[in-house]
C-alpha cells in the first residue's frame, strides 16, 4: 500500500527531487510570463504549481514524498518548519492561503464555493519572487561546481525572470511607497451570476494581507458615482453532495 509520506531517504531516487525542482522553476518562469501579460487566473494556477513542486522537492531531499495540492495542509507545514525554520521568513501564511484559493479557479465551478476574490499582479509576483529567491539561494544546497538555472538566468539577464522582479532588482521602497497595481476581480451577485473584470488601482499601498472571502468595493476616482459593493456570496452546500 502506498502511503502519503515515506520516511526513508533511500526510497526516493536521486533524480526525483531534481525533477520536481526543475519543473517548479519552469512553472515559476511560466507564471511570471502570464502574470506580466495580465493573464491572472492562468498565472496564479502556474504560480501555485510552482510553489507546490518546490516544496515537494525540498521535502524529498529530506526523505519525504508527499502527495496532494494543498500546501497549507499540516503534512506539508510541519516538516517545512522542522527542516527549514520559521516559515514566515520565507513563505507567508497569508500568501499560500491566497494562492490556494486562486488555484481552485482552474475549475470554474469552484467559483460557487470560493465567492469573491481579487487577483493581484505585482503583489503576487513580489511574494512569489521573494519565496523562490530564498529557496534557490538559501535553502537549496547545490553540489560543488553546479550552477542552478535560476543563477544562470540572472547572469544572462533573462527577461522572463528579470522583468518586474523586485526580489532580484532590490526595490527597498515597494512596501512603503504607493504604486499602480493591476487587479482581476471575480464576484457573484445576488443571483449568483459570475461577474469579473480587470482594473488598475492607482496609489495602491502594499499589504501583507490578501482579500479573502468578504466584500469587493469599487470607488470611482472622480467620485461622481456611488461606490459599488458586492457582498461575498457562495452557493449553499448541498447535504450529502
Amino acid at each position: 500500500m502506498t502511503q502519503d509520506t515515506k520516511e526513508h531517504p533511500e526510497e526516493i531516487k536521486p533524480s526525483e527531487p531534481v525533477n520536481f525542482l526543475a519543473e517548479g522553476y519552469s512553472n515559476y518562469i511560466a507564471a511570471r510570463i502570464l502574470l506580466n501579460k495580465r493573464l491572472f487566473i492562468e498565472g496564479h494556477i502556474l504560480a501555485h504549481y510552482c510553489l507546490e513542486k518546490y516544496i515537494k522537492g525540498l521535502l524529498m531531499i529530506k526523505g519525504m514524498r508527499l502527495r496532494g495540492h494543498f500546501i497549507t495542509d499540516s503534512k506539508f507545514i510541519e516538516p517545512l518548519r522542522k527542516y527549514f525554520g520559521v516559515l514566515d521568513k520565507w513563505l507567508s501564511t497569508e500568501f499560500i492561503q491566497y494562492m490556494e484559493r486562486a488555484f481552485q479557479l482552474r475549475y470554474w465551478d469552484n467559483q460557487k464555493e470560493i465567492g469573491n476574490i481579487m487577483l493581484y499582479r505585482r503583489r503576487t509576483l513580489y511574494h512569489l519572487d521573494n519565496t523562490i529567491q530564498t529557496i534557490e539561494t538559501a535553502l537549496l544546497k547545490r553540489p560543488p561546481g553546479y550552477t542552478a538555472q535560476y543563477v544562470k538566468d540572472i547572469e544572462r539577464q533573462e527577461p522572463a525572470l528579470i522583468e518586474d522582479n523586485l526580489a532580484i532588482n532590490h526595490d527597498p521602497n515597494f512596501e512603503t511607497v504607493p504604486y499602480e497595481e493591476d487587479v482581476n476581480w471575480l464576484a457573484l451577485n445576488d443571483k449568483f451570476d459570475l461577474l469579473s473584470g480587470t482594473c488598475t488601482l492607482s496609489n495602491h499601498k502594499y499589504s501583507t494581507g490578501f482579500l479573502l472571502p468578504g466584500h469587493i468595493k469599487f470607488a470611482p476616482v472622480d467620485k461622481t458615482q456611488e461606490t459599488i459593493i458586492i457582498p461575498n456570496r457562495t452557493y449553499p452546500k448541498v447535504k450529502g453532495g
